[in-house]
């Protein structure tokens, strides 16, 4: 495929891809807790780690820290703790790769 087919085959499938939305909505809910992305836990996570807040605490003391915590297991904030460490890490070590990131990564 070359040019405008590429083109005229992703709007296709982006319609086709909200229309499916539509009729098939994200669940709220995931393995029992709340869908991290696009929640108020994610954003406030984000802020946390930023501001150093995650420094010598453990997952477990980490998650009392906030109520929105609270409904995702230690485990779960501790592995998304780690994601934002290396995140952060990589985007400092890497400036020049920095368009590579999705646009749901801040």
């Amino acid at each position: 495929m070359r040019g405008g087919q590429d083109s005229s085959r992703s709007a296709v499938e982006a319609a086709a891809l909200q229309q499916d939305r539509l009729t098939h909505p994200r669940p709220a809910m995931f393995a029992g807790a709340p869908q991290w992305p696009g929640s108020e836990a994610e954003r406030l996570l984000k802020e946390d780690v930023g501001a150093g807040k995650h420094v010598g605490k453990t997952p477990t003391q980490f998650q009392l820290t906030r109520p929105e915590y609270q409904v995702y297991s230690a485990a779960f904030i501790g592995g998304h703790i780690k994601q934002e460490v290396n995140l952060r890490k990589w985007k400092e070590n890497y400036p020049g790769r920095i368009q590579s990131i999705p646009a749901n990564h801040s």
